[in-house]
C-alpha cells in the first residue's frame, strides 16, 4: 500500500534538504541487461537522462542511442502504481540533465518531487503532452451484462477508427521529418493540464517543460500541501471514477507521439545531436507502425471483441482497434472489485463463454485465479508493460517484444 500523504511529504522535505549537502549517488541497473550502469555523477560527458516507468525508459533509450545515458528510476519487479521515490532517487534526478516521465496518475508523485528539488536547468519532458486522455468508468461488466448491444456495427466503427488512425499514423511519421507541432484534434489534454495545474501557454511548452522560474526558495512542506489542495488530488486513494487514464503507451499510434515528445526534449537539451535524435526517432517509429499494422490485422479478423483483463490498462489499445476492454480492477491493480462487481464479472464470463481471463506479471493475480476457478476459464498473461519483472529484464525483453507477445495472446483469446 502507498504511504500516507503526510509521510511522503515529510520524506520529500528531508530528501530536499539532504540534496544540498550530500554528493554522489548510487548505481542503477539497466532494465534490459544484467550490467550495473554507472552512477549519474560518474557518467561520461553525455546527456544524463532519468526516466520513470518502463515504456518511457525504453522509448527514451531508443531515441537517445549512444548520445545519452538513460537511467530507469523504477527498478525491475516494482509495481509502479504503488512505487515511491526514495531520497536516493531524488539525488539521481537532481544530477540529471533531462527528466522524462509519462504524466498522469501512474506517477502520482512527480509534481511533488519536481517541486521539492532545486534544479533550474533540468529539462522536464511529459510524454503524454498534447495527447487526448480518456476518462475511466468502472461499470464495464454491469453495462455489458444488462442490455449491452453486441450486435452493433463493428465494421462501421472500424472504418471511422481507421480514418482517425490513418490521420494519427501519418501525422506521427511526418512529424519525425517535418517536426509539425499542430496537434489539431488533441484538445482534451488542456483539461488534463488544467487539472494538474500546468499552464502551457506556448505550444512548445506543451511538449517540454523548463520550469527554471519555479524554483524560488519556499517552505517545501507547505508548498506540497498547497499543491495537493489546489489540484484536488488525494493520491492515497488511488484512481477513481472519472480519473483520466494514463496508459497511452499501450496504443502503438499514441506511443509514436510519445516518442516524438521525448525526441524534442532530448534535442532541446542537446542540440548538437538533434539530427541523430530525429533519425533514431524515425527508425523506432517505423517499428511502432509495423506493430500497429499487425494489431489492426489481428483485430479485424477476430471472432469476438471483448477481452477480460486484470486492470484497466488497455483502454487505448481497445479503442484504437475496435475492441472492448473489460477490467476486473480499475486504473490501478490495487483496486479490487466489490462483491456486486465480482458477480457481474462471473455472470458475463459464463453467459458469453469467455475462455481466457488475462492477468499481469507484476500484480497479484489471486482475483483472476478465483474467477477462473469459478467460471472454468483459463488464465493467460496480457502485459501492460508498466514495468518488467527481474526475469523479463534478464531475457532482454523490451516494449516491442512484449507487445508482440500481447498481440499473440489477444489473437488466441479473441478467436476461441
Amino acid at each position: 500500500m502507498m504511504s500516507s500523504k503526510s509521510a511522503f511529504n515529510k520524506t520529500l522535505v528531508i530528501a530536499a534538504a539532504l540534496l544540498l549537502i550530500l554528493a554522489g549517488c548510487g548505481a542503477k541497473k539497466d532494465l534490459n541487461n544484467d550490467e550495473t550502469i554507472p552512477a549519474v555523477g560518474d557518467l561520461p560527458e553525455k546527456l544524463k537522462v532519468v526516466t520513470t516507468i518502463y515504456p518511457i525508459y525504453d522509448f527514451t533509450r531508443n531515441v537517445a542511442g549512444e548520445h545519452a545515458e538513460v537511467i530507469p528510476l523504477i527498478p525491475p519487479g516494482a509495481e509502479p502504481h504503488g512505487w515511491e521515490p526514495t531520497p536516493q532517487d531524488l539525488k539521481v534526478i537532481q544530477a540529471a540533465d533531462v527528466f522524462v516521465y509519462n504524466g498522469g496518475m501512474v506517477e502520482y508523485w512527480v509534481d511533488q518531487v519536481l517541486d521539492s528539488i532545486n534544479h533550474p536547468q533540468l529539462i522536464k519532458v511529459e510524454a503524454i503532452a498534447g495527447l487526448e486522455l480518456m476518462p475511466y468508468s468502472h461499470d464495464h461488466f454491469h453495462d455489458h451484462s444488462h442490455g449491452h448491444d453486441h450486435g452493433h456495427n463493428h465494421d462501421q466503427e472500424k472504418s471511422v477508427e481507421g480514418d482517425a488512425h490513418d490521420h494519427a499514423h501519418d501525422h506521427a511519421h511526418d512529424h519525425a521529418h517535418d517536426h509539425d507541432h499542430d496537434h489539431d484534434h488533441e484538445h482534451a489534454h488542456d483539461a488534463h493540464a488544467e487539472e494538474h495545474g500546468h499552464d502551457k501557454e506556448a505550444h512548445g511548452e506543451a511538449h517540454v517543460h523548463d520550469h527554471s522560474e519555479d524554483n524560488d526558495t519556499h517552505n517545501e512542506e507547505h508548498a506540497q500541501d498547497a499543491h495537493h489542495e489546489e489540484n484536488g488530488h488525494d493520491h492515497d486513494h488511488g484512481h477513481g471514477e472519472g480519473e483520466l487514464d494514463p496508459h497511452v503507451w499501450t496504443d502503438p499510434v499514441l506511443a509514436q507521439k510519445q516518442v516524438m515528445n521525448i525526441m524534442e526534449g532530448l534535442a532541446q537539451a542537446d542540440p548538437d545531436h538533434k539530427h541523430e535524435y530525429q533519425k533514431n526517432a524515425e527508425e523506432y517509429i517505423a517499428k511502432l507502425q509495423d506493430l500497429d499494422k499487425a494489431f489492426r490485422e489481428m483485430a479485424a479478423n477476430a471472432k469476438r471483441k471483448e477481452f477480460v483483463v486484470q486492470h484497466a490498462a488497455f483502454g487505448y489499445l481497445a479503442e484504437r482497434y475496435g475492441l472492448i476492454q473489460l477490467p476486473i480492477a480499475g486504473l490501478s491493480p490495487e483496486q479490487e472489485p466489490s462483491p456486486s462487481q465480482m458477480a457481474d464479472i462471473v455472470k458475463f464470463v459464463k453467459e458469453n463463454e469467455v475462455g481466457t481471463l488475462f492477468f499481469e506479471t507484476l500484480a497479484d493475480a489471486k482475483i483472476a485465479a478465483v474467477l477462473a476457478q469459478e467460471t472454468g476459464a483459463k488464465t493467460a498473461v496480457l502485459n501492460p508493460i508498466e514495468g518488467l519483472t527481474a526475469d523479463e529484464a534478464g531475457q532482454n525483453l523490451d516494449y516491442i517484444a512484449i507487445m508482440k507477445e500481447n498481440l499473440s495472446a489477444l489473437q488466441d483469446a479473441l478467436n476461441e
